[in-house]
């Protein structure tokens, strides 16, 4: 009864020490589970960003392109108003869209239409750089998604 009881006691000290270490193998995985979840999620929200600033560089650029062709068309409109000929006549919506971009105050008026054009391509290779740019940022946070995805799988 002796033997038994301590067989007894040593079965429970030894399945005690098991749950034990059970116990802390589970809580250290949930811990590196929400670890894992919680840079999915960073990683995730990084992305959104990385995709929003892409879409509103890609805007700009867009804007910066337009510009250029109002710019290109108003030029080309007043080199037929001198005699030439225009050999690409420019819409109304152009016309309109020149005169909004363009019209700012008399320092704008001042410019020559080859002034307007020059800033209109400087920031039209801006724009193009910054797209590039953020293209690289769109693609690197894509990638740290996908490895989050994969290591939160793991």
């Amino acid at each position: 009864s002796e033997l038994a009881s301590k067989i007894h006691e040593l079965r429970l000290q030894k399945l005690e020490a098991f749950l034990e270490s059970a116990r802390a193998d589970l809580k250290a995985e949930a811990d590196f589970d929400n670890r894992n979840w919680k840079t999915l999620c960073d990683v995730a929200k990084a992305e959104a960003k990385a995709a929003a600033r892409y879409r509103q560089v890609r805007a700009a650029q867009e804007r910066a392109r337009e510009r250029i062709n109002t710019a290109d068309s108003a030029k080309e409109g007043e080199s037929s108003e001198n005699g030439e000929v225009d050999a690409a006549p420019s819409t109304p919506r152009k016309n309109r869209m020149s005169k909004a971009l363009f019209a700012g105050g008399e320092a704008m008026k001042k410019f020559q239409e080859n002034a307007r054009l020059a800033m209109a391509k400087t920031v039209l290779n801006e724009a193009d750089n910054n797209v590039e740019k953020e293209q690289q940022a769109l693609d690197e946070a894509s990638a740290a998604k996908t490895k989050a995805i994969a290591d939160y799988k793991n």
